[in-house]
């Protein structure tokens, strides 16, 4: 092969493609951490207010209307 027809991949391309790659990464990591941490911790405010709720506090357990079925004192 001639050398001077041989595609070569210049310094700028490089950077570039290490720069999307990393971004790529990125995201993946940042959604994995995202399934991995916010379901729990919705899931520990649903439990705190039933809690609240059974304990006949319904203001306490009115904070979180939304994640527990939309209840209303």
């Amino acid at each position: 092969m001639n050398p001077e027809t041989t595609p070569t991949i210049k310094d700028n391309d490089r950077f570039i493609l290490k720069s999307t790659l990393r971004l790529i990464g990125i995201a993946y990591a940042g959604s994995l951490i995202a399934i991995t941490v916010f379901p729990p911790i919705i899931t520990g405010i649903r439990f705190l207010a039933a809690i609240a709720e059974l304990q006949g506090n319904p203001l306490a357990a009115a904070e979180f209307p939304d994640l527990i079925g939309g209840y209303q004192p």
